[in-house]
């Protein structure tokens, strides 16, 4: 019996943590890779999560029989009905609408009803599975680890196992019947809970904090939601600090693509911990062993230090799981008894829910500098502190508020000095769902930098007139950007071109006459008003070219433009955490083709110190009936001059029909790779970011 329990809240678990992945990755192409299409996916499966337990609480309140198990036959029935799960055509309505009402629809129709009856396994079942005559009935949380452990293996498994080796349709059809699997194994567990149910007994009362016997009275009442608030908040503070810390990590720290993994892992373990009854020693120590830690912490944003980066990251990753431990320990040391099971469960649903929310609905507009991620730290540190039976409650609350209070000061002061660099002045600072944006000025006037995190998105010479006009950075003039400027129209430039990114709008340096049409496609609105903007970078403004912009997804705004238009469609979005698949598959690039002019060029920037995409460009090539050259740009072969005015290394690779532009390329070292690939290009139906990880170093 405890097997069955045990692997149906397992198989839940896993599933659930497999679909939003898995979602995520249909919708994309539909809508692009804006905020609100991410925004969207978290709110429709946190909420439909929540309906989830809320329902598993109505539900739970019955014992096991004939009209429980009807009921939830019935709505498993009637929620595999829409499968397998999937988009449908819904997506066609949607045009001009806002993403977030989108995806929210979309996501509803095509997975809803089925994530909402598996968000009912993990609570449910353990209630089910309290009312039997088992042995350990009477106290069945031990049973949250099988639910932890599943998540777990559902995180891990989605892009080490199902991505690289099954399609999407492969993805919805083999998690449909996962999902058919689950709702068997579920409807055994209430047919087994009825047959094994253990004699009726009058409530033991008050051993974990159940509800009060005698007959309400209001202090009752508020003792009984000051539970649940406490509940809750041991719930929430973890949830933000996690995506408190996956932010700082993958964007101001280390862009490795998939590194959001490590701390969230690091978070479902910390459940395991807590609801373990081998492991109380763990929690007894994390919230002290959480002091230095984050003495540590304020010491390296002091110091603005990133390296060594394993690290600094190991650093991060340990102060999630000892502050999840010691918050969620105390969640476990106040759970109340099985009639209560579930209402438990639903204030760590709803905790969940909070703590999200607001890192990624409410921080962005009301915090500048990511403030979230300390502040939940320094909450880890309050909930989560024991209380010593030895001391005094007023020694014990002094002893919090000193600890507390100093670790709340060094770390908001880190934070604010993590921000402003020694030697250079921030001129802009700035936040939106996209992450912070700073315009950083060095201290002698020489350059200024825009930088996204710890990205840098361009980059221009700030005292010198004439280095001000050059283009520099990966743009650099005798760089590979350069040679195709140069070299591949003979005798003239692009006079149509489009740029996937705009950065600081460097790439408007090469507009020499007002006949050139220079369009960019940007998703963040913060950066066009930053490039744009003269009193920050005066490459747009410089430029002798029409330069305009287009706000949004690239992809779905390429799309609609006409045929045949573009000289010159050049992609700069792949040199950081977020690499956008979708921009890169085989459907993405039958828009460009078509996009482009008889003997019109794709240029793509690929430089990524973690992966290498000339697999992926040259298979998109071949695929494409096109030829793709590439080109990696040493700081070996830098002059001084190219260095000081700028120059950074970069690895470019350019598509387009056979014709003159080949052999011009290969004169500045360009060679050809679409003849050498053998790996499947990406498509809307299948792609795999592990394969292209670099083995060592890489350039």
């Amino acid at each position: 019996m405890l097997a069955l329990f045990s692997i149906t809240i397992f198989l839940g678990a896993a599933l659930l943590f497999l679909v939003q992945p898995m979602a995520a990755k249909l919708i994309l192409p539909r809508l692009g890779g804006t905020p609100g299409v991410w925004n969207g996916c978290m709110v429709l499966f946190q909420a439909a999560l929540l309906g989830g337990y809320g329902y598993a609480h109505v539900l739970g309140a019955m014992k096991p029989g004939r009209k429980p198990l009807m009921i939830h036959a019935a709505a498993l029935g009637l929620a595999a009905l829409t499968l397998p799960v999937g988009l449908r055509q819904i997506t066609q309505g949607f045009e001009g609408s806002s993403p977030m009402l989108a995806v929210i629809t979309m996501l509803a129709v095509g997975f809803g009803a089925p994530f909402l009856m598996m968000s009912t396994g993990g609570s449910l079942v353990q209630r089910w599975f309290s009312t039997t005559d088992h042995p350990q009935a009477q106290d069945p949380y031990f049973l949250y680890a099988a639910s932890n452990a599943g998540s777990l293996i559902g995180l891990l498994g989605y892009p080490l196992l199902v991505e690289p080796n099954l399609s999407l349709g492969q993805q919805r059809w083999g998690w449909s019947a996962g999902y058919l699997l689950w709702a068997t194994l579920t409807v055994a567990c209430v047919h087994v809970a009825a047959k094994r149910m253990a004699p009726v007994q009058e409530p033991a009362g008050g051993s974990h904090g159940s509800e009060p016997a005698t007959a309400e009275v209001p202090t009752a009442a508020r003792q009984r939601w000051a539970r649940y608030a406490i509940w809750t908040a041991l719930a929430a503070v973890p949830s933000s600090l996690v995506l408190g810390a996956t932010q700082y990590i993958t964007i101001d720290l280390a862009a490795i693509p998939l590194l959001w993994v490590v701390p969230l892992a690091a978070y479902l373990l910390t459940f395991i911990v807590a609801f373990s009854p081998r492991m109380k020693w763990l929690v007894s120590v994390s919230s002290w062993t959480l002091i230095p830690l984050l003495a540590l912490i304020a010491w390296a944003w002091f110091e603005n230090l990133k390296y060594p980066i394993l690290g600094i990251i190991a650093m991060h990753v340990a102060a999630v799981f000892f502050g999840g431990v010691a918050c969620h320990g105390k969640l476990a040391s106040l759970r109340p008894n099985v009639e209560n099971l579930t209402r438990f469960y639903l204030c760590i649903a709803v905790g969940g829910v909070l703590g999200g929310s607001f890192n990624a609905l409410v921080a962005p507009w009301v915090l500048v500098r990511m403030e979230e991620y300390p502040i939940a730290l320094i909450l880890s540190l309050i909930l989560g502190f024991p209380s010593p039976p030895s001391w005094s409650e007023a020694r014990l609350r002094i002893t919090r508020v000193a600890i507390s209070g100093g670790a709340a000061i060094a770390l908001l002061m880190a934070n604010v000095a993590t921000y402003q660099a020694p030697g250079s002045t921030n001129k802009l600072h700035t936040r939106s769902f996209f992450g912070v944006l700073r315009v950083r000025e060095q201290d002698d006037g020489a350059w200024r930098r825009l930088l996204h995190g710890n990205t840098l998105h361009g980059i221009q010479a700030s005292s010198n007139p004439e280095w001000a006009k050059l283009p520099t950075s990966y743009y650099h003039p005798t760089g590979p950007v350069g040679d195709v400027f140069r070299l591949a129209w003979p005798g003239g430039m692009p006079s149509r071109a489009a740029f996937v990114g705009l950065g600081a709008g460097t790439l408007a340096a090469y507009g020499k006459d007002t006949a050139q049409h220079f369009t960019f496609y940007e998703i963040d609105p913060d950066v066009i008003r930053v490039a744009f903007d003269p009193k920050f970078f005066t490459f747009i403004s410089d430029s002798r070219a029409t330069v305009d912009s287009v706000v949004g997804d690239a992809r779905l705004s390429l799309a609609k433009e006409p045929d045949g238009q573009f000289d010159l469609i050049m992609l700069d979005a792949f040199s950081s955490d977020a690499i956008p698949v979708h921009l890169l598959t085989l459907e993405a690039g039958r828009v460009y083709k078509n996009k482009l002019k008889p003997g019109g060029l794709l240029a793509i920037h690929i430089t990524n110190r973690y992966l290498d995409l000339r697999g992926v460009v040259a298979s998109l090539a071949r695929d494409l009936g096109l030829v793709a050259m590439s080109r990696y740009d040493s700081s070996k072969e830098f002059t001084e001059i190219e260095t000081n005015t700028g120059r950074l290394v970069s690895s470019w690779t350019v598509l387009g029909a056979d014709g003159p532009w080949v052999a011009a390329l290969a004169s500045r070292k360009w060679e050809r790779i679409d003849t050498r690939t053998t790996e499947h290009a990406w498509t809307d139906d299948f792609s795999d970011v592990l394969t292209v990880f670099r083995r060592s170093g890489g350039r």
